[in-house]
């Protein structure tokens, strides 16, 4: 009897262009639609106070999918993303409420900006790894906050700058619905150029760069030029997500882009997300941003407010010693349980009729043992001497002479080699 086996997922039926296409249009057109008309036609449901949260929690997955094609992706370590975020605040602040520009123009100029700093960092990264380049970007995010971030000129000084959610002229967003709705928009955006960097080649050779620097230069990876364009790459997104929280707060000082504030934050979303994994990330933002808001808000649970910082310290701790990989070591494991039930069970039937449970792999065919060839038997004379002798060796490769006279023997048993100063050959011993 034949096994019954099940379709390999690869040759599954995949959706096309059109029918991907048609999805994304469905996505964006509900990230535009469903927030403003929300908040407006159910304002006791839901009042305008959680369109805060839930753009808080937008812009916290952008910058978190940021960070994680750095540090997931490309493996270089950041600890001063939040420097890269104020850059971007900033220079759309300047944009719109020093120039009276459009807030689209300052979120563009803010994702320039942001990757001309990221460059700045990755310059130096060129010639570190590991600790020693978790160090420069914490001192580089710590000179921003206190000097570049108090520069009075450009950012009013301690006191901060003005991010107006202007349209067009003297035409603004309503309310935080429509400033939800657009930064959906954003996030739905920066997701499918996520997925779209990871499907490239650029993709692969930053996975390339996070395993072994030298294997992928090996095979052909420009090193230097991938890990600036993963710098840059990722700092652009970053000063994109805080042009979002800017307009999303309506002003900022330096003080929102501190370590504690937000670079720590940031890099736990990516730890606890799940390196390299982009929903993992972004389901983690979602998840510590709005777990203190059930607390504080659910009838039943708003006396445990204050206790969201120690159950997510628990829950930090528990899913690093259970799942290193994060939310997305946990989503993979359910996925394959979840397969494992509902993969049929082959029978087959072998010669002898014995009906064998085997899931969905077939019973391999019984094999014929190989015999020995027979030949001739060594004697204990032959066994004693050397089984290889060299003398008078010479190697030349062109010009250049490698070995040169060389002898040697080798014993049964023994490994022996030959290699010069160079790894290459051996002048004459």
């Amino acid at each position: 009897m034949s096994p019954a086996l099940p379709v390999p997922r690869e040759q599954a039926a995949r959706p096309g262009p059109w029918a991907r296409r048609a999805n994304i249009a469905l996505v964006l057109l509900t990230a535009v639609v469903l927030p403003p008309l929300t908040f407006r036609a159910m304002p006791a449901w839901f009042p305008e106070s959680y369109a805060q949260v839930l753009g808080t929690a937008a812009v916290l997955a952008v910058a978190a999918i940021s960070l994680n094609l750095l540090m997931g992706y490309a493996g270089q370590i950041s600890l001063g993303h939040a420097a890269l975020l104020g850059a971007g605040a900033f220079t759309s602040g300047v944009v719109t409420s020093q120039l009276g520009l459009s807030m689209f123009i300052g979120l563009a100029a803010a994702t320039v900006v942001g990757g001309l700093v990221a460059l700045a960092i990755g310059v130096p990264a060129l010639r570190l790894r590991g600790l020693y380049l978790a160090i420069v970007t914490l001192a580089f995010a710590v000179a921003m906050e206190t000097s570049v971030f108090r520069w009075r000129q450009l950012t009013h000084g301690s006191v901060g700058i003005e991010l107006p959610p202007r349209i067009l002229g003297e035409n603004y967003f309503a309310g935080p619905s429509d400033i939800l709705a657009v930064l959906l928009v954003l996030l739905v955006l920066v997701w499918l150029l996520d997925v779209n960097v990871t499907r490239t080649r650029l993709g692969r050779a930053f996975k390339a760069l996070r395993e072994s620097e030298p294997v992928a230069q090996a095979f052909g990876v420009n090193v230097s030029r991938h890990k600036l364009l993963a710098f840059v790459l990722s700092g652009a997104i970053a000063g994109l997500a805080g042009a979002m929280l800017g307009h999303l707060s309506l002003a900022v000082n330096n003080e929102v882009f501190g370590f504690e504030r937000l670079s720590l934050p940031i890099v736990l979303l990516v730890v606890v997300g799940g390196l390299g994994s982009r929903p993992g990330v972004v389901i983690a933002a979602f998840a510590f941003t709005l777990f203190p808001q059930l607390l504080a808000n659910a009838p039943y649970l708003s006396s445990y407010h204050g206790w969201d910082i120690v159950v997510g310290a628990v829950l930090f701790i528990y899913t690093i010693a259970r799942h290193p990989g994060g939310f997305a070591e946990i989503i993979a494991e359910a996925r394959e349980r979840r397969r494992a039930r509902k993969a049929p069970i082959a029978v087959v039937e072998d010669e002898d009729d014995d009906i064998s449970e085997l899931g969905h792999v077939p019973r391999l065919p019984v094999m014929p043992r190989p015999e020995r060839a027979a030949g001739p038997v060594a004697t204990t004379e032959q066994l004693a001497g050397p089984i290889l002798e060299v003398s008078d060796l010479t190697v030349r490769f062109g010009g250049l002479t490698a070995v040169d006279g060389a002898a040697l023997q080798v014993d049964r048993g023994q490994i022996v080699g030959l290699i010069g100063p160079n790894g290459a050959g051996s002048p004459r011993p």
